[in-house]
């Protein structure tokens, strides 16, 4: 049953995100970058892992072309299982990798430990966390290993009510859209963390708009 409930909501979103126009998805994905690129979190990442974006996601390449030159850039490629991360540098020899996903050539991979923050992809969140991926685990995984915040971005249309979730599945610690930031009571920071603060109504939940 919440197996069902996950492939129709995939394929509805789905639909949904082809409709948007990628002028509309680079326009919403400034929005989205410029909240991330305001948190103290950020300005304090050395390491940032962060996808290479499919058609079907929120565009991160004028993100990651940005800070490549500013910070170490590492994009995930799928090793068995699980993601393991290359570092990317402008203009280094990109190949495709497992699900279509374009990695860097020839670059020794790191430990995900070394990163301080990982931009976390998903066909839905919901504002407690919530994420429903592709349905192959990689960043459940990958969010259960790590300590670092995992920082779920997406489209207007990709925040939605509440996430189907498995014992399994793993919630990100804040989730941005561009209209807001979106942080679960148990993951809230210390108020320098974070530039601009404003409470809700809702104890579990704090938004940045």
């Amino acid at each position: 049953m919440l197996l069902s409930r996950k492939r129709r909501l995939r394929l509805l979103i789905s639909q949904q995100t082809a409709l948007v126009p990628r002028s509309e998805k680079v326009r919403q994905s400034g929005r989205v970058f410029s909240r991330l690129e305001q948190l103290d979190l950020f300005r304090k990442a050395a390491n940032i892992g962060v996808y290479w974006s499919l058609s079907d996601e929120l565009p991160t390449d004028g993100f990651i072309e940005k800070w490549a030159v500013r910070k170490n850039v590492f994009l995930p490629s799928i090793e068995g299982d699980d993601l393991v991360f290359a570092r990317y540098t402008p203009g280094c020899r990109m190949v495709q990798g497992g699900l279509r996903v374009l990695v860097p050539s020839g670059t020794p991979h790191v430990d995900a430990s070394q990163l301080d923050l990982v931009i976390v992809p998903g066909v839905a969140f919901d504002a407690l966390g919530g994420r429903l991926g592709r349905g192959k685990g990689y960043y459940d995984r990958l969010l259960e290993k790590i300590s670092v915040p995992g920082i779920g971005v997406c489209l207007e249309h990709q925040l939605i009510g509440q996430v189907p979730s498995e014992p399994h599945d793993r919630r990100v610690e804040m989730v941005i859209t561009p209209a807001g930031i979106f942080i679960p009571a148990e993951h809230r920071r210390e108020p320098d963390t974070l530039n601009s603060r404003e409470n809700t109504d809702d104890p579990l939940l704090e938004t940045i708009a």
